[in-house]
């Protein structure tokens, strides 16, 4: 945080690893794809998360809650604008195609992949074709 408008105050405490986490030089705030809530990301210089601060229903309460700790953040923070389209290109860039072999879902559309040694399902692919086969011979 190079501008020195803003004040760290430590008001609002985030605990790592059993310890205080403190000031740091800089803040993200972040959605996953899919999810609603977002989230604070406490980085070092070189943007390497050192703890999250969780659980907020938009971008503003996540403002608001970080202006607690470091007073006058509201000038400073960056809108990167960035669209879900170009999220998910950004993964499949640094994760390749390594997804479910039956619908292509990537790591952060499921909850578990089941490998063998010719590809890989997601746990939704299995619950729909489960339901199929029970369909089937039900």
């Amino acid at each position: 945080m190079a501008d020195t408008s803003v004040k760290y105050v430590e008001r609002k405490t985030l605990i790592v690893d059993g310890q205080l986490l403190g000031q740091v030089p800089r803040l993200a705030i972040c959605q996953n794809i899919g999810e609603s809530e977002f989230m604070v990301f406490h980085c070092d210089n070189d943007w390497n998360v050192l703890g999250v601060a969780a659980g907020h229903d938009s971008i503003a309460k996540a403002k608001n809650e970080v202006e607690r700790s470091y007073q006058g953040i509201g000038a400073s923070w960056i809108d990167t604008a960035v669209t879900v389209a170009e999220a998910e290109a950004y993964l499949r860039e640094q994760f390749g195609d390594d997804g479910c072999s039956f619908c292509g879902r990537m790591f952060y559309q499921v909850t578990q992949f089941f490998s063998g040694s010719n590809g890989r399902i997601c746990d939704i692919c299995v619950r729909k074709f489960s339901g199929l086969v029970e369909k089937e011979h039900g």
